[in-house]
């Protein structure tokens, strides 16, 4: 029995088996360092599986705009919203703000300029990417703005990071590496996948993370323990990133245009050709009850750089298309409680349509927006950056 014992130890030190996770700090017991179980919107595309859906509803009728907040440069990055109202969200000025549902600054805190969104824990401590040439550093920060840990990273970071239910926390950089920290901000793996700006989205349980990469054109899925399960070639470099449907199915974009879905052992379901670069990352609607066509369960939703925004049936089909006579780039959409979908071009008008593509209302704010999402408030509140520092907040 203890020549097994020192054979299993030998060949962990050696890398041939997965290094057993250190046990979560006392703080993070009862799930405290999951991701936020109250927040309206806690990550990149609220969750994480990226599943863009929110339960709130946002206005039926055009809305107006509440109040914009100004920062000294571009907001690339999507809000993340806390159960009270709360914003957090970062600028490329390089500070990490958090605003009261007013738009009244209550926080800043100096992180280096921020293109990707933060990802708010289930205690309140929020994740920040920053990003440099040189070395950008994920924050993590207390609710009150104050430093906890900070992470080094060779190189650029646009990547979002997404928390696991373990409390592990995921993203990639520039520099090809795929990371994962633990809640105290220790190196749990690091795997090289390819140059990569994408947001890690996750397998239901947690133990999948679906990660595309740019440099290599492949759909990586890596276990939560830092091997590669699989790898899927999608013929040109991948910028959107992945959602997870109900059923375990993968969808993402191409900048060649092809759109695809695939089961989670890596096998194609299917494929749709856009006919134009998506950089946009896809949304997966839960329907309405008894909904059919686009009100059905499971419908793809993502923009392309055309200006087309596509509904895919979950079998691949194009459902409808809506144009917007303006490119939708890296920003994606959100959906609310009954399968209505907001999503902003690069014009600066954000759009409202129904299940059934029909245009139900849209706002010119008069902003360039480019890569920052729409985040939803729990009061329907609708958020949105623009590359001129300028937050917008959409409502009644």
């Amino acid at each position: 029995m203890m020549r097994i014992v020192a054979l299993i130890a030998a060949l962990t030190a050696t890398g041939c088996l997965p290094a057993t996770p250190d046990p979560a700090p006392e703080e993070c017991r009862a799930d405290a360092c999951g991701p936020s179980r109250t927040a309206a919107w806690q990550m990149f595309l609220r969750d994480a599986r990226h599943s863009g859906r929110s339960s709130a509803a946002p206005p039926s009728t055009t809305p107006r705009v509440r109040w914009t907040f100004r920062a000294a440069d571009a907001f690339h990055a999507a809000a993340t919203v806390a159960a009270d109202g709360t914003l957090y969200v970062g600028s490329h000025d390089g500070s990490f703000r958090a605003l009261s549902p007013a738009g009244v600054e209550l926080w800043s805190a100096k992180t280096g300029p921020i293109h990707a969104t933060a990802a708010l824990r289930d205690d309140g401590v929020i994740y920040v990417p920053s990003e440099s040439e040189e070395t950008s550093f994920l924050f993590a920060l207390n609710a009150n703005g104050s430093e906890r840990w900070r992470f080094p990273v060779a190189g650029e970071v646009h990547s979002s990071p997404t928390i696991g239910p373990d409390g592990s926390v995921y993203f990639c950089g520039h520099n090809g590496n795929l990371y994962a920290l633990g809640p105290d901000g220790k190196l749990r793996f690091e795997r090289e996948i390819g140059e990569c700006h994408t947001s890690p989205a996750l397998s239901d349980d947690g133990r999948t993370v679906y990660v595309g990469a740019e440099s290599t054109q492949k759909l990586h899925a890596v276990r939560s323990s830092g091997e590669i399960a699989w790898s899927f070639d999608a013929g040109s470099e991948i910028q959107s990133s992945a959602a997870v449907a109900a059923d375990g199915t993968i969808v993402f974009g191409t900048d060649g245009g092809l759109i695809f879905a695939l089961r989670s052992d890596g096998a194609k379901r299917w494929e749709l050709d856009a006919k134009s670069p998506v950089a946009s990352s896809p949304v997966i609607s839960a329907g309405r009850a008894g909904g059919s066509g686009g009100c059905a369960p499971g419908v793809v939703m993502i923009g392309a750089r055309d200006g087309r925004f596509h509904a895919l049936s979950h079998e691949g089909a194009e459902l409808w298309s809506f144009e917007t006579h303006s490119s939708i780039s890296y920003s994606s959409p959100a959906i609310d409680r009954d399968a209505n979908v907001y999503f902003a071009s690069r014009d600066g008008k954000v759009h409202a349509l129904d299940c059934e593509g029909r245009l139900r209302w849209e706002v010119a704010t008069e902003g360039m927006i480019a890569t920052s999402s729409i985040a939803i408030a729990a009061d329907g509140t609708l958020y949105v950056g623009a590359a001129d520092g300028r937050l917008f907040a959409l409502g009644q």
